[in-house]
């Protein structure tokens, strides 16, 4: 196993970051982000 901390970059989930968004999953959520500018977050409790 190995890890990498990274500013900007929140570590009390996963984080897959791609070049269509962000996705960020937690236990009690996960949240979207497409790439781009004005891009809006898609959140599910």
């Amino acid at each position: 196993f190995e890890a990498t901390l990274a500013p900007g970059i929140r570590g009390e989930a996963i984080e897959f970051c791609g070049t269509e968004g962000r996705l960020w999953i937690s236990r009690a959520r996960y949240e979207f982000t497409p790439a781009g500018r004005n891009a809006v977050p898609v959140e599910v409790k």
